[in-house]
């Protein structure tokens, strides 16, 4: 084996030794050479050898191409010429090149390609032309490029070409016209390219697209439109791409979007919305897309979403759904469907709070983030099922309270960011403040989750309050009618509240926590966590109260007024239905006296006349006629 080995070592620098490697040019195999870096003007100085087969010239100051730059070099087949100051390139400079399949022309300032220039290059595949200033490519260009597989144009200035300009590229697979000025497109500029597996259209200036312009490109895989003015799109402009798997239409002026626009898109993994001024999307939008792995829609003017609109997307894994100012809604089968799904993201919008269910189906989550949205409280289900969800994001929102959200069958919960929020640190939180006292390695910086209220805890860290600083006061000015004990719900232990609290005689002093644990010590009663039939405790006991409506600064329940709450009512109020509705007792026992006089005088005719009866009976015989007794 190394003998061969030997021998073929041999071979080859014999070979190489049979011509001279021009100076400044760098031999790399026996039919490569490589130049750089040299102020020549013509090739033609380089005396380059006639049997190459790869050629690159880089760094040059050249400017023109001349008609015998390479003449004699019949078997050459790579012709790499990047980076040099070509301006100009002469008619017939690659007659004798007949065998070369690909040429490199990027990076250089041409302006004008000669008619003709690519006739004799019959076997090429590869022309790169990108990195230029061509404005215009004329008509028949590459008419004789029969066996061309890619060609790149991009980062021209190409403003607009006619449409018969590919029709003889039948083999074409790639197709670079990004980083244009082109405005539109022919509708029958792609009808040949049946075998087109990729097309770059991105950062032109396109504005709408036509019905049938991408109709022949039934082999396409890849279509990058993103990053044009393109405010229009036909209905059923993407039917026939049934192959297609990346779509990019992100960067647009896209306001709205036809109904069942990738009803037919089957195959699409990737598929780009982002950064168009959509207002609304129509109920029917996707098709089938069992391979879409990532959905983005992000930057738009929606102001929500219709109900099931992702539900075919089963196998969807990340979802986009940020910096939408407007999205304040999300109905409650926005998700349903994605089976799959591991990442949300809905940061940065406008959201209040999310429906209880609307995370229902989600039982793959690992991931929701929430951050800067508008969110006041969130249902306390809404997590409930997700026994795979790792990390959630809802700093910078409006939260007071999280009771119940993290439930412990979260037992893959890594990480929660909740700074920035206007905690209210009353007895409400104390189901929250009790979590995160026994969880602070799951939230991030728990020290930094600061009291926004009452005033007297602001900016005292919630994780180090004790629950008897945790008061829930309700100014009496918040009552302005009468409340009695009997008209609170009494389902459990709301009962035994009700019952206590009609018991308490309390004077006028501060009714705290404490002082009702206390109470309840001295009654009896025992607070075991375990018993259906358990009392609450103090801190259970000071929500039920708040829960109610029964907190108050000052209150006592007078032994005149009974069971009433003495709230600085207005008792003037009370006293006038209270001597109303004597009044109106008094009339009616005045009438069923009467009645029953009348029903004796006509049995006992002979005796006290009913009138003098009445008159006795409700004490009005002052000084009248008649008011004694006959």
């Amino acid at each position: 084996m190394l003998v061969i080995l030997f021998f073929e070592l041999l071979h080859l620098s014999l070979q190489a030794s049979t011509f001279i490697c021009p100076k400044a040019c760098k031999c790399i195999f026996r039919d490569a050479i490589q130049c750089s870096d040299i102020r020549i003007q013509d090739i033609a100085v380089l005396d380059l050898p006639k049997n190459m087969t790869q050629i690159l010239i880089s760094g040059m100051s050249l400017r023109n191409l001349k008609a015998n730059s390479f003449n004699g070099m019949a078997i050459l087949q790579r012709l790499i010429l990047t980076g040099n100051q070509i301006s100009m390139i002469d008619s017939g400079t690659f007659n004798d090149v007949v065998k070369l399949k690909t040429l490199r022309l990027s990076h250089n300032k041409i302006a004008r390609l000669p008619n003709g220039l690519f006739d004799e290059l019959t076997l090429l595949e590869h022309l790169f032309l990108d990195k230029n200033s061509l404005t215009n490519i004329s008509q028949g260009m590459f008419d004789q490029l029969v066996h061309l597989r890619e060609l790149c144009l991009n980062k021209n200035q190409l403003r607009w070409f006619q449409s018969g300009l590919f029709r003889n590229l039948v083999e074409l697979e790639i197709l670079d016209l990004s980083r244009n000025n082109l405005t539109n497109l022919p509708k029958t500029v792609f009808h040949t390219q049946t075998k087109l597996k990729t097309l770059a259209l991105y950062s032109n200036k396109l504005t709408y697209l036509e019905s049938g312009l991408f109709g022949n490109l039934r082999a396409l895989v890849e279509l990058q439109l993103h990053g044009n003015n393109i405010y229009s799109i036909a209905p059923g402009a993407f039917d026939s791409l049934q192959k297609l798997q990346s779509l990019t239409l992100s960067g647009n002026r896209i306001q709205s979007l036809p109904r069942g626009l990738f009803l037919y898109l089957h195959n699409l993994t990737e598929l780009t919305l982002s950064e168009n001024p959509l207002r609304e999307l129509p109920d029917v939008l996707f098709g089938e897309m069992v391979n879409l792995r990532e959905m983005w829609l992000n930057h738009t003017q929606l102001y929500s979403i219709p109900d099931f609109i992702f539900s075919n997307m089963t196998h969807l894994e990340i979802l986009g759904l940020t910096v939408n100012p407007n999205l304040s809604v999300l109905p409650k089968n926005a998700f349903n469907g994605l089976n799959e799904l591991l990442v949300l993201s809905l940061h940065s919008n406008n959201l209040s709070t999310l429906h209880e269910d609307s995370l229902t189906s989600l039982l793959k989550l690992q991931e929701i983030s929430l951050w800067h949205n508008k969110v006041e409280t969130l249902p306390s289900s809404l997590f409930l099922n997700l026994m795979d969800l790792e990390v959630v994001y809802l700093n910078s929102n409006q939260l007071k309270n999280l009771p119940g959200v993290f439930s412990s069958s979260l037992l893959k919960l890594k990480e929660i960011v909740l700074d920035d929020n206007p905690w209210k640190c009353d007895c409400n939180i104390t189901e929250f403040k009790r979590w995160l006292q026994k969880n602070p390695e799951v939230v991030k910086n728990p020290t930094s989750l600061l009291c926004s209220s009452p005033e007297e805890l602001k900016d005292a860290s919630l994780l180090s309050l004790s629950d008897d600083q945790l008061n829930c006061q309700v100014s009496t000015e918040d009552f302005s009618e009468v409340q009695v004990f009997s008209e609170l719900p009494s389902p459990n232990t709301d009962t035994w509240i009700t019952n206590e609290l009609t018991r308490l005689r309390i004077s006028s002093t501060h009714f705290s926590p404490s002082e009702i644990e206390e109470d309840t010590e001295r009654s009896g009663f025992t607070s075991t966590e375990n018993s259906e039939n358990s009392y609450p405790n103090k801190a259970d006991l000071s929500r039920i109260i708040a829960k109610n409506g029964l907190w108050a600064s000052k209150f006592e329940v007078p032994k005149e007024e009974g069971l009433f709450l003495n709230l600085k009512i207005p008792y003037s109020k009370v006293f006038f239905l209270l001597y109303l509705l004597f009044l109106v007792m008094q009339v009616v026992f005045i009438v069923i006296v009467s009645f029953i006089a009348l029903k004796i005088r006509k049995l006992l005719p002979n005796l006290i006349p009913p009138v003098v009866l009445t008159r006795i009976l409700t004490h009005d015989t002052k000084n009248k006629p008649g008011s004694h007794i006959i």
